[in-house]
């Protein structure tokens, strides 16, 4: 059936468009990763490990996650189809696009996801993509090493802008194309386009805060506004959970429609609890901790608003909601050296649910202070104990530069850098937190 027709790729959420491709003889196939929905679509075939009747072991897959799964099936049938034949290893070669995706999508880099970016991260360091090496070269700092980091901070927020403030075909097209000048102007487009984001987000963030106010005994923070690109309502609610550890709502009223974002903490399933107001809404989807929704008109806005703050005050009641910052283990400055690095460094590739160990160092003496970078926004410090001295970074902690002095002893929760500059290479630490010393 599926070889005589038009084929189409939907969310398993989008139950009312795929019957319609039905109606008109379009077999449907579904790829996704998402919570699986009340009602699922007729389609041809739904590809998600999410599924209650799912038995595929590993659940984290990312949607690029999933569509690689699809291809390697895919290759193992070939064989029995009249078809150009793919060559054999031909899919490794994809994998430098599913570790972009798999990180962005910040899914746990555990299990098979993290197999698929260490290697993903093999082919993109030799990848002949000119659209993902002219926004490499757009991005400069020159690069040398594309690691989790590069593709998590750099890469995947500008492949993303795209589609939050234009359409994502300038992100795909950047990614497909074989056109050295047309790969040029769209990594200078993408790269643009990512800048206006940021502006755009900053600008909504501070509406955001404001419309909010003073943020007190609330459960989750619900936050409605005016002409919001729906594209960044979620980057703005990220802002409000990381400010303070609540679950965070923004919604704007965008052309036409209501259009939400959220993202949540551990001790809250956002998606589970926007599924049990699914009669306010005309679709929805995502994970425990971020989820995107459509509200079905006006009325429905302040329904869904009533019930799921109602929903977070029961849940999370009894709870004492402060984040928690996770040490790996206490050492000395004297026990931070090469081969410590060369032991972290087998953890790589690092993210989610997989961070970078962080190490608490206590009673350091100040030998340094500075600000650095634009508006001083980073604070420098060399610190010492009684046999070694070292440096540290640390990126927005500026406004302590006011609160420690040289001399000062403190306690830092860091990271361990390596930090190069010149052809030389130095230990750094990068400070995650940080006090006054008690002792």
């Amino acid at each position: 059936r599926a070889e005589n027709s038009n084929l189409s790729f939907f969310r398993d959420s989008n139950k009312n468009e795929v019957e319609l491709l039905n109606q008109g003889g379009v077999d449907v196939i579904i790829t996704d990763h998402h919570h699986q929905p009340l009602e699922l679509p007729k389609a041809f075939a739904i590809i998600n490990q999410n599924l209650t009747r799912e038995k595929y072991p590993f659940k984290k897959l990312a949607g690029c996650g999933v569509a690689f799964k699809v291809v390697q099936g895919l290759i193992t049938k070939q064989a029995e189809y009249k078809i150009k034949q793919l060559p054999e290893g031909f899919e490794k070669w994809l994998l430098d696009l599913v570790a972009i995706g798999t990180i962005a999508d910040l899914q746990p880099l555990l299990g098979e996801n993290r197999v698929l970016v260490k290697y993903g991260l093999v082919v993109l360091n030799k990848t002949k993509r000119l659209g993902i090496l002219k926004l490499i070269e757009k991005i400069g700092n020159h690069v040398t090493v594309i690691d989790e980091r590069m593709v998590g901070w750099q890469i995947s927020p500008r492949l993303n802008a795209a589609g939050r403030l234009n359409h994502a075909s300038s992100a795909y097209q950047l990614l497909l194309t074989e056109n050295a000048a047309e790969a040029d102007q769209l990594a200078i487009e993408i790269n643009q386009t990512n800048q206006q984001r940021q502006q755009i987000t900053d600008k909504i963030n501070l509406e955001a805060k404001e419309k909010i106010g003073k943020v007190d005994k609330q459960k989750i923070l619900i936050v409605v506004g005016e002409n919001w690109p729906t594209g960044v309502v979620g980057l703005v609610a990220g802002r409000l959970t990381d400010n303070h550890h609540l679950p965070s709502l923004v919604i704007s009223r965008y052309n036409g429609e209501i259009i939400g974002s959220g993202r949540s903490i551990a001790e809250f399933n956002l998606i589970e609890a926007i599924q049990k107001c699914d009669e306010c809404l005309s679709r929805y989807g995502g994970h425990g901790q971020a989820a995107g929704f459509t509200l079905k008109d006006e009325k429905s806005l302040a329904k869904f608003i009533e019930k799921i703050t109602k929903l977070a005050e029961t849940k999370l009641k009894e709870k004492e909601l402060k984040p928690i910052l996770e040490i790996d283990s206490e050492i000395n400055l004297n026990q931070l050296d090469w081969q410590l690095v060369e032991e972290i460094e087998k953890f790589i590739p690092y993210g989610e649910e997989n961070p970078k160990p962080k190490f608490l160092i206590k009673d350091l003496t100040i030998i340094d202070c500075q600000l650095v970078g634009q508006d001083g926004k980073h604070l420098r410090l060399t610190i010492g104990d009684d046999q070694i001295s070292k440096k540290a970074i640390g990126f927005s902690f500026g406004e302590w530069f006011s609160r420690i002095k040289k001399g000062d002893k403190i306690d830092l929760i860091s990271e361990i850098e390596i930090n190069e500059w010149n052809g030389n290479r130095e230990l750094q630490l990068k400070i995650v937190d940080l006090r006054q010393s008690h002792s």
